[in-house]
């Protein structure tokens, strides 16, 4: 089935200017173009990233209302093994809402900048969710550990990508020698 999606996807059969085997064969070899593989800055490619490490943060804490007992321990006033105070509730504001942030930062700051914070953001969120995928473990929160994985993942590229940003030299000079040293 697959097969044949790629082989019509790929042939444009509307022109009918073939009249033989051979002008047809050559529409065939003229439609089939390769996908453009448009370049992405690096800070483009760290903000997807956080964008969509953002996104399963937030799904992982939907699907756990429908876990057992989820909905009740929050009606009860409890997070976790922790009761639910104004502090508890602005840390987690502020933990829940720095990667959301760190869209918009990594392609506002200035490139150093913008390295440096992702590669301790990064890091300190893959410690963050290390330890909550310990919990998840004992809990049997299978749809928590996966999703935490993947996040992991995510924020491991967002350090990769930081640490391997492309550099420039500070200087661009293009040399040439004189003219009478050139001959």
């Amino acid at each position: 089935m697959l097969a044949l999606f790629v082989f019509f996807a790929v042939i444009d059969f509307t022109d009918e200017s073939h009249e033989n085997w051979s002008s047809r064969s050559e529409a065939v070899t003229m439609s089939v173009y390769a996908l453009e593989d448009s370049a992405m800055s690096i800070q483009g490619r760290i903000s997807v990233l956080w964008g969509a490490a953002t996104l399963l943060y937030l799904y992982g804490d939907v699907i756990a209302f429908y876990s057992p007992g989820g909905l009740q321990r929050m009606l009860d006033g409890n997070m976790g093994p922790w009761p639910v105070t104004p502090v508890l509730l602005l840390g987690v504001a502020i933990m829940m809402s720095a990667p959301a942030v760190m869209v918009a930062l990594t392609v506002l700051l200035k490139p150093v900048a913008s390295r440096w914070l992702n590669v301790v953001m990064g890091a300190a969120y893959i410690a963050i969710m290390l330890f909550t995928m310990v919990g998840a473990w004992r809990s049997d929160s299978y749809f928590y550990l996966y999703l935490g994985a993947v996040e992991v993942v995510l924020t491991l590229l967002v350090v990769w990508y930081a640490l391997t940003w492309p550099r420039q030299p500070l200087l661009k000079t293009a040399w040439s020698p004189p003219a009478e040293v050139a001959r």
